[in-house]
C-alpha cells in the first residue's frame, strides 16, 4: 500500500476502535472541545467563555491512552502466542485452508527464513518428528577464492535484514573440500570431513553461500531402563573378563 492508503486505513480502523471503546466503557467525552483541538480552533475567548477543565481532560486522556496501549500490547501478545502454537499451525483445518503451505506474505508474523528454518512446524510431512523440537541441521556450500567448501552443522542462530538472510551460526561444525579452482579449471574433490572446534560456534556469511540444504533431525532420547540394562551388560562382561583373567593366571 502507498503511504496515503496506509494512513486512510489506519484512520478508519482507529475511528472504529475508539468508537467501540468509548461505547463499551461509557466514557464521557467533550466532543466539542475535542473537535476544536483537532481543528486548531482553541482560542483565548473560547477558553474564557467555556472554562474547560484542562487538568481533568489531560489526566483522563493520559489514563485512556495507557489503558489502550496496555490492552493492545496484551492482545497482540495473546494473538501472537496463539497463532504461533504448533498445535494450532498443524491443525487439519488450518492445513487445509493453507493447502499445507506457509502463510501468505500479508499473514506472516516473521520473514520467510523463519518459516524455512521451522518448516517442521508448518508442513504435515514432518509430523513423524513428534512434539519434541528437532535439531535443524544445515549443509552449506560456501564459495571461497581458491575452492568451494561444504560446511555442515546444527543451526544455532541466524540474522536477516528483512527478507535477506545475512549470516547463520552453526554448532558442532564440520567441513570438507568440495572442489578446487585453478584459473578457469575446476576439479571436483571428495575430501573427508574435518571437525572445526567441536565446542564452538561457526558464523558463515550468507553472501558466500552457493547452496543450502535444511534437514530436521529428531533428537534420540535414551530410556533410563535401556541405560541400566546396558550398564548391567557391561558389568557382566567385565566380570567374565576378570574370571577369565583369574583362571588364566592360575593355570600359569
Amino acid at each position: 500500500m502507498s503511504l496515503l492508503e496506509y494512513l486512510l486505513v489506519s484512520a478508519v480502523l482507529s475511528l472504529l476502535l475508539h468508537s467501540m471503546i468509548i461505547y463499551l466503557w461509557r466514557l464521557d467525552i467533550d466532543f466539542n472541545f475535542l473537535f476544536r483541538v483537532l481543528a486548531g480552533q482553541i482560542t483565548e475567548d473560547y477558553i474564557n467563555k467555556t472554562k474547560p477543565d484542562l487538568t481533568r481532560y489531560f489526566s483522563q486522556f493520559s489514563l485512556y491512552t495507557f489503558k489502550i496501549c496496555a490492552c493492545a500490547a496484551l492482545g497482540g501478545w495473546l494473538m501472537g502466542t496463539i497463532t504461533t502454537l504448533k498445535c494450532f499451525r498443524m491443525s487439519r483445518l488450518l492445513q487445509t485452508i493453507r493447502n499445507n503451505e506457509f502463510p501468505q506474505n500479508s499473514l506472516r508474523y516473521y520473514n520467510k527464513w523463519w518459516y524455512y528454518f521451522r518448516a517442521y512446524q508448518y508442513k504435515s510431512e514432518y509430523q513423524y518428528l513428534g512434539s519434541a523440537k528437532p535439531n535443524t541441521y544445515i549443509n552449506l556450500l560456501v564459495d571461497t577464492k581458491d575452492a568451494s567448501v561444504l560446511y555442515e552443522g546444527t543451526l544455532v542462530d541466524w540474522v536477516a535484514d528483512g527478507e535477506v538472510l545475512d549470516r547463520v551460526y552453526i554448532s558442532t561444525p564440520t567441513k570438507r573440500l568440495f572442489n578446487k579452482k585453478n584459473g578457469d579449471n575446476i576439479t571436483l574433490s571428495g575430501g573427508c570431513k574435518i571437525e572445526i572446534e567441536s565446542d564452538g560456534i561457526l558464523c558463515i556469511p550468507y553472501c558466500n553461500v552457493i547452496n543450502m540444504h535444511i534437514q530436521f533431525v529428531k533428537a534420540i532420547a535414551f530410556e533410563s531402563d535401556a541405560m541400566l540394562e546396558e550398564d548391567a551388560t557391561v558389568e557382566a562382561v567385565n566380570a567374565i573378563s576378570e574370571e577369565d583373567l583369574d583362571t588364566s593366571t592360575q593355570q600359569v
